[in-house]
């Protein structure tokens, strides 16, 4: 294990495979991943890209209506300058999920200090998600604020991820519909899964006729196990008086609280 840790440079090649499997839907193999790395990591001392592990394993969580799960990932720190915004964005995820608004804004503004500081990484997350909070707490104009912000910052990396985000944030946050159609064309073509899925919740709530959006939305949630989103977008469907697909019975890889605290003893 210490071999193959130093050959993976800290973990950069682990971060890359968990990235991949959380962009692309492939949730329950990115946390296989990320936690068996993350003990090798942890044994090796290889610490330097733990934080992103643990990171991406809190929002799937969150994302799964797990923050019971996730609340161990409320003190996640990094001690790297460059993963410090997504150590916060995990942060704010999970005080977001238990209801605990303004720490999420302190963990999010937290990062907005370091993208104000020059550390560009990962500063496209914190936006994106501290604009959301800021609608949470009934602040519009603090949101559009952000989301400027958040525009400007994918016009200058370029990136299809970052220009995803700021397109599905200005949909969020100004109700535009053309931007969630160009969100959800940059996330079919880049592979962005989740992504694509809210994209379509927000282009079908917006309109009156967005029944095969809401569809959409429903079954990718669904794949995923993202039972939150899977409601919403269910709510969405039935105040439209549109059918609410049928599910399935409960998807295996999903553990309830009594089984995930064996597995952490286990491990």
């Amino acid at each position: 294990a210490t071999r193959a840790a130093a050959l993976d440079l800290g973990g950069q090649v682990v971060a890359t495979r968990v990235r991949n499997r959380w962009l692309l839907g492939r949730w329950d193999e990115a946390l296989e991943i990320a936690r068996s790395a993350g003990l090798n990591l942890e044994h090796t001392g290889m610490t330097i890209t733990l934080p992103y592990l643990r990171a991406v394993e809190a929002a799937i969580l969150v994302n799964r209506g797990r923050a019971d799960q996730a609340r161990r990932f409320i003190d996640l720190e990094s001690p790297g300058m460059a993963l410090k915004p997504m150590a916060a964005w995990a942060r704010g995820l999970v005080h977001r999920a238990l209801g605990q608004h303004q720490q999420a804004l302190a963990d999010l503004e937290s990062g907005v200090v370091l993208f104000e500081s020059g550390v560009v990484i990962f500063a496209d997350l914190v936006l994106s998600l501290l604009a959301e909070i800021q609608l949470d707490l009934g602040n519009p104009a603090e949101a559009q604020s952000v989301a400027s912000d958040l525009a400007d910052l994918a016009a200058s990396s370029r990136h299809p991820w970052s220009r995803h985000l700021s397109l599905r944030t200005t949909a969020l946050v100004n109700g535009d519909a053309d931007a969630a159609v160009e969100a959800i064309e940059i996330a079919d073509r880049e592979g962005i899964t989740f992504g694509a899925g809210r994209s379509h919740l927000l282009l079908g709530s917006m309109s009156a006729d967005g029944a095969d959006s809401l569809h959409r939305a429903y079954e990718v949630f669904e794949r995923l196990g993202a039972d939150p989103w899977q409601r919403t977008t269910a709510g969405f469907t039935r105040d439209r008086g549109i059918p609410v697909p049928r599910s399935p019975s409960r998807r295996d890889g999903i553990l309830t609280d009594a089984e995930a605290r064996i597995a952490r003893l286990v491990q």
